[in-house]
């Protein structure tokens, strides 16, 4: 299963990989940057892959 999108065409469809997944993540990213603007580079990457790593769980 993916993410249901725009496809080529004018037309929606799942997709899935990484060309729809890093819109997901900016913009988490943004948000996270917006909420708290002193987070470091290495917080970020560690906020993120902790919340992954949980959810997988």
């Amino acid at each position: 299963m993916g993410i249901y999108s725009t496809l080529p065409g004018n037309d929606y469809g799942y997709k899935d990989g990484t060309s729809i997944a890093t819109p997901h993540v900016a913009e988490i990213i943004a948000l996270m940057l917006s909420a708290k603007k002193g987070l470091t580079d290495a917080q970020v990457r560690q906020i993120v892959t902790t919340t992954v790593a949980n959810s997988l769980v």
